[in-house]
């Protein structure tokens, strides 16, 4: 589907790469070290190596960075140059109908990209054409303007998916393909409950491109529905997530609610992706998703760091 390059940077690389460029890192090294990507990265954009998309989930943690929201957003607009992912509800309800269009036999065709908001493709120096340049620092426009209340809404909805989840949940003593079933299962049924909207919308659309109700039905009995990339990810990590926090007696901090709901969303498109060190051990060593999903994982520790950038210069 692309022929470049797709990295996602979670919130820990950009921010580190924003305060080391703006002078707000203590410590030589890692200042030095973590701005050295930035340009390593930036050189990879703009020889059309890679791209680097935004997200919605960029949005709302930047939001909370009240200290540094100008840095970060300046740092991702220069890597980004306007490309992000569309938002995970409508990559989800694409993956649904893909799936079942494929189910039936048809072949779904677009002439827009189903995840991202613009052609992976296009060239970056096009991409500087739909920018708004303004004192040599390129705005994102509209993508940062939001009212505080759509993005409180959005952490609302987030939050309220996993608790339901956590509510509903059966008492799991191991972590098992079973506990990951249930979980889907369970997201699955939390969803039908309290979005029926979204799933109506959903069977609208595949049933306006012509496929008969009859063949739904039986794909939504063979159980391939658990298995759509943003379910199979979403559900996986918070079965796991809770089994590891029911045995400390801990809550599930807020933070691995944005990387679950990112995760879901990005790893299947994304050649390369960072996130925290558990979470990556979780990612590799328990579910083997970076296999399974054909994505090279690093986290944001010294070595991975080094060996990203060793990896982009590569390039």
């Amino acid at each position: 589907m692309n022929s470049h390059i797709i990295v996602y940077l979670d919130q820990t690389y950009l921010s580190n790469m924003a305060q080391a460029r703006h002078g707000f890192m203590k410590g030589e090294y890692e200042a030095t070290s973590w701005s050295t990507l930035f340009d390593d990265l930036k050189k990879a954009v703009f020889s059309d190596s890679i791209r680097i998309p935004m997200s919605e989930f960029h949005e709302i943690e930047t939001s909370l960075n009240i200290n540094i929201q100008g840095a970060i957003k300046n740092t991702l607009a220069q890597l980004s140059i306007g490309f992000q992912f569309k938002d995970w509800h409508s990559i989800l309800e694409w993956q649904i109908i893909d799936a079942v269009t494929q189910f039936s036999g048809m072949k779904l065709t677009s002439n827009y990209h189903p995840v991202f908001q613009s052609d992976p493709n296009t060239a970056v120096k096009d991409r500087f054409k739909d920018m708004i340049i303004n004192r040599g620092t390129i705005s994102l426009t509209s993508y940062w303007v939001a009212a505080p209340n759509s993005i409180r809404e959005l952490k609302v909805r987030f939050v309220n998916l996993i608790k339901q989840s956590l509510e509903k949940w059966p008492d799991i003593q191991n972590c098992s393909s079973s506990s990951v079933l249930a979980s889907k299962l369970d997201w699955l049924s939390s969803s039908l409950t309290n979005d029926p909207d979204m799933w109506a919308h959903i069977i609208q659309d595949i049933e306006g491109l012509g496929i008969q109700e009859s063949v739904i039905n039986d794909y939504w009995s063979t159980g391939k529905l658990l298995d759509i990339p943003f379910i199979d990810i979403f559900s996986s990590l918070v079965a796991i997530l809770y089994l590891k926090y029911k045995k400390g007696g801990q809550n599930i901090k807020k933070s691995d609610l944005f990387d679950i709901s990112a995760l879901a969303t990005v790893l299947p498109y994304c050649s390369i992706v960072t996130t925290d060190k558990s979470m990556k051990e979780i990612l590799i060593k328990i579910l083997h998703f970076d296999d399974k999903y054909k994505a090279k994982i690093f986290s944001a520790t010294k070595a991975d760091r080094l060996a990203f950038q060793k990896f982009t210069r590569g390039l």
